[in-house]
This record gives C-alpha cells, sequence and structure tokens, in this order.
C-alpha cells in the first residue's frame, strides 16, 4: 500500500512489487524460525500474489543486497542470516569429521563423551543441572575436554555461529536443551535444526 501511495499504480509482475514481496517473504520465514526459504516455495507464494514470473524480481532483489541465493540456486536467505546459516553448516560438519568412535558407546555420558558433537533432547521431568554436572564429573575423571551448553534451545543463529567459531576442535561438545521449550527470540533454530537432523 505504502509503494503504491508513493510510486503510483504498477502492473502486479512490476519488478519492483516482486522484489519487494521477495524480501518481505525471506523476512517473515525467518520471523517463523526459519532464516532459509525454498525457492519452490517462495516461487508458489508469489504466484499467489499474481506474480508469474518471480526471477526478475529475485535477482533485482539480490542485486540490491537484500536478499542472498543459496544451496546452487534452491533457497534464498537474508544477507545478514545467510552467511551464518553456511557458517554454521561448515562448522558443524568439520567438528563431525573429527575423530569419534564408529560405534559410540551405550551409556548416555560415555557417549556424550566419546563424540565430536553430542546434542542431547533432555525433555521436561530432566534436570539439566544434574545431568550436566556428572557429565562435567565424567570428563574430569576421564580427561576429556569438554564444553557443555545448556539451554540450547535458546541458541539464535547468531549465537549459534559464535559458540561454533570459538569451539575447541579437541573438546567434546554437548548441547543440552529441550526442543518442546520456548525457541530463541532472534532468527534461526539450531538446535532444533539439528535434533531434526538425526
Amino acid at each position: 500500500a505504502l509503494a503504491k501511495e508513493r510510486a503510483g499504480r504498477f502492473a502486479p509482475d512490476d519488478v519492483r512489487r516482486s522484489a519487494g514481496l521477495t524480501s518481505w517473504l525471506v523476512r517473515r520465514a525467518a520471523a517463523d524460525g526459519s532464516t532459509v526459504l525454498d525457492c519452490t516455495n517462495w516461487a508458489a507464494a508469489l504466484r499467489g500474489y499474481g506474480i508469474e514470473a518471480p526471477r526478475p524480481g529475485l535477482d533485482a532483489a539480490a542485486a540490491a543486497g537484500r536478499v542472498v541465493v543459496l544451496s546452487s540456486e534452491r533457497a534464498l536467505a537474508h544477507p545478514e542470516w545467510g552467511p551464518l546459516e553456511e557458517q554454521i553448516a561448515d562448522d558443524v560438519q568439520a567438528i563431525l569429521a573429527s575423530e569419534g568412535p564408529d560405534e559410540p558407546p551405550a551409556d548416555p555420558f560415555d557417549a556424550a563423551l566419546s563424540l565430536p558433537l553430542c546434542v542431547v533432547a533432555a525433555g521436561r521431568g530432566i534436570d539439566h543441572g544434574d545431568w550436566t554436572a556428572r557429565l562435567e564429573k565424567r570428563a574430569q575423571a576421564s580427561g576429556r575436554p569438554l564444553t557443555v551448553v545448556d539451554q540450547a534451545h535458546r541458541l539464535d543463529l547468531a549465537a549459534a555461529a559464535g559458540l561454533l567459531e570459538d569451539h575447541d576442535v579437541d573438546a567434546s561438545l554437548v548441547l543440552v536443551g529441550d526442543p518442546d521449550q520456548l525457541e530463541p527470540v532472534a532468527p534461526g533454530r539450531f538446535f532444533h535444526d539439528l535434533v531434526a537432523s538425526g
């Protein structure tokens, strides 16, 4: 409505409109927790606004620095969050590629200490503090370097990127959280995405 007021009447497929809607859709998806928007869903959403040829709008939005195209042009992201998503993916892959057992031990504490990255989805009724204290005690006894992040379900994209960047690759990284609890306030669902990935 503001664009119409300032720029006058324009066609539904005007490149300025499709570019603006593209930027808005990416920001709206991030507000819902997803910092990356699948291009198929993006194109379908624009068709709902009467835009049958969305590519010119995407090119205009990307050229203006309002969105970035990721993953071989299969996804869109905000220019602030897109690079963080790629950085996090690279960092997680690097951690997982570090040395670890082919078959983790059955004991959850031993497993957490033997893996380079361990995600503990602890639901309600579990005392996170007690679990973390017991794990840290095992780590001290074994001499294994350990980084434990409690309430990991509250990590937004920027916080997760900073955590991974500062992580000592020789230490076990254990993320403890509850996917059913409050999500991060800022964009990104790092812990939830790790749990969903298996």
